[in-house]
């Protein structure tokens, strides 16, 4: 088992990356193989909407996300992180989300059939469903279109860095939402 974890996240060593490094230790427990690539490392430009990727189901940007592709396409699952900017996902991730454009296509899109999901979600707020809720919505039906069942979500309210850690029971739900996507 394979599980790839996406950190949204500009900020190395803040919330959503200590969530990250919980949900990817509960995967390698478990058995798995981990990998976390962290977005803001990388050069992944928006989707441009030119429909090169009509011809041949590939993205005709020449930039990170080439490389990811495959990563996404040898994982068997994915745990993607993001803080809420604005009620949304991190620019990044968005840009990452809307790259999937190229291999959601019908002559591949079966390479994304199946893949589990787990989503984790940091915020400044204390309701979720104010805040969270519409990016989960995003997050939901994209994976729901692209029948990619979510194993689970850990929404946790921390603003400033260092705050996850005065919820020990979310870095627990995010290591056993890891378990969890590993399991077979």
């Amino acid at each position: 088992m394979k599980i790839l974890g996406v950190m949204g996240s500009p900020r190395i060593g803040g919330n959503t990356d200590v969530l990250m490094d919980r949900a990817l230790a509960g995967a390698k427990a478990a058995g798995a193989d981990v990998e976390k690539v962290i977005l803001d490392r990388l050069d992944i430009g928006p989707c441009r909407d030119c429909e090169g990727c009509a011809v041949d189901c590939e993205c005709i940007q020449d930039d990170d996300m080439i490389a990811l592709y495959d990563k996404i396409h040898q994982a068997d699952g994915l745990i993607l992180g993001t803080p809420i900017y604005w009620w949304g996902p991190t620019a990044q991730m968005k840009a990452f989300i809307d790259r999937w454009y190229a291999i959601a296509r019908d002559a591949v899109m079966d390479r994304l059939v199946g893949k589990r999901v787990a989503l984790l979600y940091t915020y400044g707020d204390d309701d979720p469903t104010d805040t969270a809720e519409p990016a989960d919505t995003a997050f939901t039906r994209t994976m729901n279109y692209l029948n990619m069942p979510i194993v689970g979500r850990v929404f946790a309210s921390a603003w400033k860095r260092g705050d996850i850690h005065k919820s020990p029971g979310k870095l627990d739900e995010a290591y056993q939402l890891g378990q969890a996507i590993a399991a077979e």
